[in-house]
């Protein structure tokens, strides 16, 4: 492959994969940071602690695991979670 070729080819690639990306970033929405915060608080965070910063955190948090995963596949990970675990992800996103 040519230079130019080689250089449209990752160009291409790159375009490819920066828009699933943004599709996978539209995909957290309210409900799905919702949902992540119910899990939350089902492994013991108090429902005092949710706050619009906790929630932007988790959004951020989704966004940076989407690039390996899907927003579904976050989800089900995240319910599968044993309890202990799922504590020790709060803390992590609280320091993000």
């Amino acid at each position: 492959m040519e230079d130019d070729q080689w250089g449209k080819f990752l160009r291409d690639y790159w375009s490819e994969i920066d828009e699933e990306l943004q599709e996978r970033e539209k995909q957290i929405t309210p409900e799905v940071i919702e949902e992540v915060v119910q899990l939350f608080i089902e492994a013991g965070m108090i429902e005092t602690e949710v706050s619009d910063s906790l929630k932007e955190r988790i959004r951020l948090f989704l966004k940076k695991e989407s690039k390996w995963l899907t927003i579904d596949a976050l989800l089900i990970a995240i319910k599968t979670l044993p309890l202990e675990e799922r504590k020790e992800l709060i803390e992590k996103i609280k320091r993000i």
